[in-house]
């Protein structure tokens, strides 16, 4: 069918589960038992990515938070994608979305710089600013449909004069774009449920954890979609009471308290 689908499907079988954690590295709240700075940072990152490679199926390194780094922090960036656990997938956040040669160096920068398998892109320009992305057909684009902010109502689910709402105009749209097409859908809309239904595609669901969505209530919704999906949590993984000695047992609690008493999909 597709690469990128075919071995995330591959994990998921394995592994029994939709894990992906997200790495939003905030050097405020890395225990400082890793040491200061950037290879503090790295050597936090690197020991979550390996704790956690029997559960998770992706790692979505998150761009702003290496940006915010500086130079350095997007080396790093560089660097971890070399010390991913293998057969996990690399999405690389980028939420880009631009047109003509702008968005095509935003799509080598995120593909060939920093090695994603795949990635997210605004598609409020229309065609041509996903385009870019989806002539990688090795590699998998994730659109922004229906977001978890709070914000997400303004536009996202505006009623059209044809009736349907504009998350929903874009996925099919995007039908139309690329095959296949993945999608973002947020676990804390209301309209979630409906949206998982329409989708055709792979699907990245953020929400859950920190901004309050079930694991447990998101996989009952997901459980008869067709194409892989992602489960992606962050800070409600990462971050929490740690102590050097026993920071994998405490990692680990974390993923067992998100993702339920059997840290399984």
């Amino acid at each position: 069918m597709h690469p990128i689908i075919d071995r995330l499907k591959q994990e998921i079988a394995l592994k029994k589960s939709y894990l992906c954690v997200g790495l939003d590295p905030d050097p405020s709240m890395v225990p400082s038992f890793f040491g200061p700075g950037i290879r503090g940072i790295e050597r936090f990152l690197v020991e979550v990515m390996g704790i956690t490679a029997s559960y998770a199926v992706a790692y979505k390194p998150n761009v702003s938070f290496f940006e915010a780094l500086g130079m350095p922090g997007l080396h790093l960036l560089e660097r971890l994608q070399h010390q991913r656990p293998a057969g996990c997938l690399w999405v690389v956040d980028g939420k880009r979305g631009d047109i003509g040669n702008t968005a095509e160096s935003q799509a080598r920068f995120l593909f060939d710089v920093l090695g994603a398998d795949a990635t997210t892109v605004s598609p409020y320009m229309g065609h041509d600013s996903v385009a870019p992305f989806t002539a990688y057909q090795d590699r998998l684009v994730f659109l922004l449909a229906l977001t978890s902010n709070q914000g997400a109502s303004t536009l996202q689910t505006v009623r059209l004069a044809s009736g349907e709402m504009l998350y929903e105009r874009v996925m099919q749209s995007a039908r139309e774009w690329a095959t296949p097409i993945g999608f973002v859908l947020g676990a804390t809309s209301p309209h979630f449920k409906s949206a998982v239904l329409q989708a055709h595609g792979p699907l990245l669901i953020p929400g859950i954890g920190t901004q309050g969505a079930s694991y447990q209530e998101v996989n009952a919704v997901i459980s008869t979609h067709s194409y892989p999906v992602l489960l992606s949590i962050s800070r409600a993984i990462l971050y929490g009471k740690s102590s050097a000695a026993q920071f994998e047992y405490e990692l680990l609690n974390r993923v067992s308290q998100v993702m339920g008493p059997t840290p399984r999909g």
